[in-house]
């Protein structure tokens, strides 16, 4: 009973992380313009469920023996520890932060985030992610419909009844209107949609019916292609030739120069500022603090102490290990990094020697899932998004929850098989 109800709230969550809707409880004082959203405290839609997961949560670790015995062998084993080590340094950084409310509000998000992606790793170890998969394709799908009849129609649908954002209201980059959905911004849609679309390719891998799951897999990249982020599109094609295609060297290649032209082709400014945009500020504020850290939540409220008065809307640098550098330290970015670095070598090298890239010619859930890791983390070079806008980083949470329970599940079946 109690679940089935962390797997309804799991559901809610990942349908409604993806929207407009925030509301600010409280804001740090700034005296320039900058994304509210990173320089307060806020409440975002999925965060009823979420929290409400917390407290679920709370009441299986005192009566479910299987919640904590797969807690205990991801804290052990896969990389848990990192986690928690990271919410410890965030804490940590109180200390020395200008705005403790901010440090106490990151470190609540965080603890949501992790269990969150414990609650994923317990469900899909029981057997029960598919009904998430379904969960995110469906939000999923609304989005990406949206987002193709937004660039169709050439702006917004009229649609704010349900939290719809007016084509002016959003960052739009180039003369081209970027689908957006329900989302504030086209990269952000974009984040949801590529993982959307790693949870269509672990369907598929489930043998579930092909023909809809193939009319829903072109639906989301259309989607895809609606938003104009050619880094998300870039991350997609090169992870998927990598994992998919790395015993066929040729349509690798095939692969990597097909997301390389698109790359080019999509591209409105020059290279360098694509790849070291609004990096200037962020490198300010690691150079004051490169080894603590200004503390969570703070490098917007650095920025804006550093230029005050400023007419322009000031930005952090689109690369999220930069943003986590400034605001977390050395510490906390090795910690990041090392989460990675787990991810991918378990991923690379699984402990089971008769696991490998293709399993009875179906990709291995394993594989799809440090694939879609992969994917954060390349897009994470080119933008912000998955650290800094919360929605987006439950669902980064999400995947490390669905890489764990394939992980456990797959040590469930070995020892079976002994």
């Amino acid at each position: 009973m109690v679940t089935n109800f962390s797997r309804f709230l799991l559901c809610a969550i990942l349908i409604t992380t993806a929207h407009t809707f925030r509301g600010f409880l409280w804001q740090a004082d700034t005296l320039s313009p900058v994304l509210r959203e990173l320089s307060s405290v806020v409440i975002f839609l999925a965060d009823f469920p979420l929290m409400a997961l917390l407290v679920v949560s709370v009441v299986r670790l005192l009566r479910d023996e299987m919640f904590n015995h797969t807690i205990a062998i991801i804290m052990k084993r896969f990389g848990g520890a990192f986690w928690i080590g990271l919410v410890g340094w965030v804490m940590v950084g109180a200390v020395w932060a200008e705005e403790t409310t901010l440090v106490q509000y990151t470190v609540f998000r965080l603890v949501l985030e992790l269990n969150l992606a414990l609650v994923t790793a317990d469900l899909v170890r029981r057997g029960m992610g598919r009904s998430l998969a379904l969960a995110l394709l469906l939000g999923a799908g609304i989005q990406s419909c949206l987002a193709v009849a937004q660039v169709i129609h050439g702006g917004a649908l009229g649609l704010g009844w349900l939290g719809e954002l007016q084509a002016d209201e959003i960052y739009n980059t180039g003369s081209r209107l970027r689908g957006y959905g329900l989302t504030v911004n086209p990269n952000n849609l974009s984040g949801y949609l590529l993982i959307a679309l790693f949870g269509w390719v672990w369907l598929l891998s489930l043998q579930e019916r092909q023909v809809p799951l193939l009319l829903l897999g072109m639906l989301l990249f259309s989607g895809l292609l609606a938003t104009g982020s050619s880094t998300a599109i870039l991350s997609l094609l090169l992870v998927s030739g990598l994992l998919f295609f790395r015993q066929r060297p040729h349509v690798l290649l095939v692969v990597i120069a097909a997301g390389g032209l698109l790359w080019w082709r999509e591209s409105s400014v020059p290279m360098r500022d694509r790849l070291f945009f609004a990096y200037d500020d962020t490198l300010e504020v690691i150079q004051e603090s490169p080894i603590l850290g200004v503390g969570g939540g703070h490098l917007m409220v650095e920025i804006a102490r550093q230029r005050p008065f400023s007419e322009a809307l000031l930005l952090p640098a689109h690369n999220a290990f930069l943003m986590i550098w400034a605001e977390l330290g050395l510490p906390g970015l090795i910690l990041i990094l090392l989460i990675f670095g787990q991810v991918t070598a378990t991923t690379l090298n699984p402990y089971d020697p008769s696991s490998n890239l293709i399993a009875k010619h179906r990709p291995d859930p394993i594989f799809i899932w440090g694939g879609c890791m992969l994917a954060i983390g390349l897009v994470m070079l080119f933008d912000f998004y998955f650290w800094g806008d919360f929605r987006l980083r439950i669902l980064w949470l999400w995947v490390m929850g669905m890489w764990w329970g394939e992980i456990t599940h797959r040590l469930d079946e070995d020892s079976k098989v002994r």
